[in-house]
């Protein structure tokens, strides 16, 4: 039996970094999957969390407890990055262009 071809979504992590800066769109949609993936990282985290109290060995609890911390410190440093730098420079970038188009309508009415 024939496999029917479903079409998988596209992410934007998958295009060459110049891309990017070809459609407009894809910086933003970008960011929105830096964020569905931040946020998963967090319930895998939340997840591990919530074993510690089920491991038997004290050992095996303050291991996972570390990890975790270690991840949580990691996973907040990422959403600062994105929510902070990359925010931020797609509105730099979407700023510039329509600067750029604004001029060229200026320079085609002339």
């Amino acid at each position: 039996m024939p496999r029917s071809k479903t079409r998988k979504p596209q992410l934007a992590v998958t295009k060459d970094i110049g891309e990017l800066f070809d459609y407009p769109d894809l910086p933003v949609k970008l960011r929105q999957d830096l964020y569905v993936l931040t946020r998963h990282h967090r319930v895998v985290i939340n997840k591990l969390r919530a074993q510690i109290p089920e491991a038997k060995n004290s050992d095996a609890r303050n291991a996972i407890q570390e990890i975790t911390d270690l991840l949580i410190h990691r996973n907040d440093q990422t959403e600062e990055l994105i929510e902070g730098v990359l925010d931020r420079k797609i509105q730099v970038y979407h700023k510039a262009r329509k600067i750029k188009a604004e001029a060229r309508v200026d320079r085609s009415s002339k």
